[in-house]
């Protein structure tokens, strides 16, 4: 009974741990105070924000139940949680420079925390929205807030809902026709200039589907369709910091650029396919682009690109430039360069977010324990979740493959089952 206690631990502790009821407006319990998570570190990102004064700190929300807010402030090399949200988070933000703000947002909730975590107030909530996706800040007006989202109830379309007033009243704005589905991606706010927005999504009527990136130049007012030239699914945008006029857009055919304000786009030949894009803010000439299980990097505006594996893993999410480092997060976490993205390594120490779908330990050697982790693939431990190494790839396992049983007379052989394999 002890022995199944101490494995238990890799799925339950890992997503619920005594500081739960710090957190507000939505605290969540936990039974047994004794319970401790053991790991692996990491988790599926969900979203990375960056502080706009100081950029070694970094908040990260990753896709557990309930939803963990890490912090670090060293660019990523060590990470703590700051949050434990009942709530499913699903963007997050830093308030403008000096604030001491940091905003999250939930399915259909808007929160705000002034004590860097410990506690959060619940926002009034944009009306008229039938989902809440996409959120970022104002970057000069603390009490600014943007949410994109799906406005509408018989019908729906991409809508934007901006508050100045710290959420006690909003202005919501429809972007898309009005239609059967739609669903936003992206949601950029010029760091400097606060009336230049870009965002992206896709919304269905009955005579059309299409995908949109979409432009305001008066802070939301009005919007215009600047897709002309792009086909495809936007996963990400991303404004040159020190031009409004530098837009990246990160696409299933790679990263396109434009140099006026997305009024004309021009793609790149290198590659296909980038899910995640970001500008180096003191270099405008590096741009970094993230793939699955590799990055690509361009040192001439986004011209030409150089593909970069090795030390990675995972679909990327979000990519961030964190002071002298860039980050990768992707479903399988976070790894980080300090070598502007030359090499990588996991930059996950603290987070222990991670999704465990199934677990063994060895009926021969009880410190031997096995854990399987989603988009990461199987970990394994001697040391009874002391310290664990991520075991070889099996091609025809994949990331839903799981372990069937541990060889009762070998702790070192594993019997696996994956989906499809025959």
């Amino acid at each position: 009974m002890k022995r199944g206690f101490l494995i238990a631990g890799l799925i339950a502790a890992a997503v619920l741990g005594p500081r739960a009821a710090l957190t507000r407006p939505q605290p969540v319990r936990t039974d047994n105070a004794a319970w401790k998570s053991i790991g692996p570190d990491g988790g599926c990102l969900r979203d990375l924000a960056v502080n706009p004064g100081n950029p070694n700190d970094l908040l990260a929300v990753f896709d557990s139940t309930p939803s963990q807010i890490y912090r670090t402030t060293n660019g990523g090399n060590t990470w703590k949680r700051i949050s434990l949200f009942g709530d499913t988070i699903l963007s997050i933000a830093f308030g403008p420079q000096g604030s001491g703000r940091l905003y999250a947002l939930g399915w259909s909730s808007v929160y705000c925390s002034r004590n860097g975590g410990s506690s959060w107030t619940r926002l009034s909530n944009p009306q008229g929205f039938a989902g809440l996706e996409r959120l970022a800040s104002h970057p000069s007006n603390p009490n600014g807030l943007f949410i994109l989202g799906r406005i509408g109830s018989e019908t729906t379309a991409l809508g934007l809902a901006r508050t100045t007033d710290g959420g006690r009243t909003w202005k919501a704005k429809r972007i898309s026709p009005e239609g059967n589905a739609a669903e936003s991606f992206s949601l950029c706010v010029h760091p400097r200039n606060a009336s230049v927005i870009y965002l992206s999504g896709f919304y269905r009527t009955s005579s059309t589907s299409k995908y949109v990136i979409s432009r305001s130049t008066n802070g939301g007012d009005s919007w215009q369709d600047i897709s002309a030239g792009i086909t495809s699914k936007v996963f990400d945008l991303a404004a040159d910091p020190n031009n409004p006029s530098q837009i990246y857009a990160a696409t299933e055919w790679g990263v396109y650029r434009s140099s006026d304000a997305g009024q004309t786009w021009r793609g790149s030949s290198d590659y296909s396919y980038a899910y995640g894009v970001v500008v180096d803010p003191t270099n405008s000439s590096v741009i970094y682009a993230g793939y699955q299980k590799r990055i690509y990097k361009s040192t001439d505006g986004g011209v030409t690109w150089t593909a970069i594996e090795g030390g990675l893993a995972g679909n990327c999410r979000r990519m961030a430039v964190a002071g002298n480092a860039v980050l990768f997060g992707s479903r399988a976490g976070i790894y980080r360069s300090a070598n502007a993205g030359a090499t990588w390594a996991a930059a996950q120490t603290g987070i222990r977010a991670g999704l465990v779908p199934s677990f063994f330990v060895a009926p021969s050697s009880p410190n031997v324990l096995y854990a399987n982790v989603a988009d990461r693939g199987f970990y394994q431990s001697d040391r009874f979740g002391r310290t664990w190494s991520l075991l070889p790839y099996f091609y025809s396992c994949d990331d839903q493959g799981r372990i069937a049983a541990v060889d009762p007379g070998n702790p070192r052989t594993l019997y696996m089952i994956a989906p499809g394999q025959g």
